[in-house]
């Protein structure tokens, strides 16, 4: 006996509310972006609605230096910072994009876009 197709929908739409609604515990992420001549890979884990990871800041002449960071995830809404002061805030525009402001120690304000690879 087959199960009618229709009743497969409902199932379709609770596996996809747990898949884009973070419901699973553990995830990871890798997205980068590049601005002027630097770029950086960032390594994102979730655990809930808390983040950690490191940006790997990639600069010519000087190599890559490794930034560990700590945020939370509130709705669209993105917060991160590092142990020195550096910090982010910005806006999910889309699943695969994120846009926003890197205040650094020093107060240089940075409007930065992130691409998921």
């Amino acid at each position: 006996m087959t199960l009618p197709r229709a009743l497969y929908i409902p199932w379709a739409i609770v596996w996809s509310m747990f898949c884009f609604s973070g419901a699973f515990a553990d995830s990871s992420e890798v997205w980068e972006l590049r601005f002027l001549l630097a770029e950086a890979i960032i390594e994102v884990e979730h655990s809930g609605q808390e983040i950690h990871g490191v940006v790997l800041l990639k600069e010519p002449f000087r190599g890559i230096a490794p930034y560990h960071f700590n945020g939370r995830i509130e709705g669209d809404m993105v917060e991160a910072s590092h142990s020195s002061g550096h910090s982010f805030r910005g806006k999910m525009i889309n699943s695969m994009e994120v846009t926003g402001v890197l205040t650094t120690k020093t107060g240089i304000r940075l409007n930065l876009t992130a691409k998921r690879r």
